[in-house]
């Protein structure tokens, strides 16, 4: 985590709140797009964005909380009340942001209660690379909306990877 204003890019807002003097989660949303910061109170750090026909959420599913690991039942816990929460605000949903759990592992019992969350709401998952080291612990899920997403190597003092999505708009032509 952060605890100063990160780094700016040019043409780019920066929407970086700040959870217990640290910074979880920044998002950079081009200048041209027209986006409503949205207050939805949830127990994980996150910022979601109002954008013209959908809603747009990113959330860090924490491990540790000053330095104390969250036992995982409360880290579940508060994972799956964002995700109720934020589900609720609009039916175009993309839902991204590391939510500590290993999603590549088909046995985990997590894997699959969130899998069941994402059937159950009518979100699809469309992350499907590793993201840190040789972990899936990055979400991208989308309800309604079509979207595109890839990973950078970033420029930020992270070992996770940047995700970069466009939403609205497929990189597939399609061919007759």
């Amino acid at each position: 985590p952060q605890t100063q204003c990160p780094n700016e890019i040019t043409d780019y807002k920066i929407f970086a709140p700040k959870t217990d003097d640290k910074i979880r989660v920044i998002v950079y949303v081009k200048e041209c797009i027209s986006v409503e910061f949205l207050d939805i109170h949830t127990p994980t750090p996150g910022i979601s964005l109002k954008l013209r026909n959908m809603t747009a959420s990113f959330i860090y599913n924490e491990f540790t909380s000053n330095e104390n690991r969250i036992p995982p039942k409360k880290r579940f816990e508060n994972l799956y009340k964002t995700l109720d929460s934020i589900q609720k605000a609009s039916h175009n949903a993309a839902i991204l942001g590391d939510i500590n759990i290993h999603i590549e592992d088909e046995n985990d019992t997590a894997t699959k209660t969130f899998r069941d969350w994402c059937q159950e709401n009518n979100f699809r998952q469309i992350q499907q690379e590793n993201t840190r080291k040789d972990s899936t612990l990055h979400i991208v899920m989308i309800r309604g909306v079509t979207t595109s997403c890839q990973f950078t190597t970033n420029e930020f003092k992270s070992d996770h990877s940047a995700t970069v999505i466009t939403i609205g708009k497929s990189l597939n032509s399609h061919k007759h």
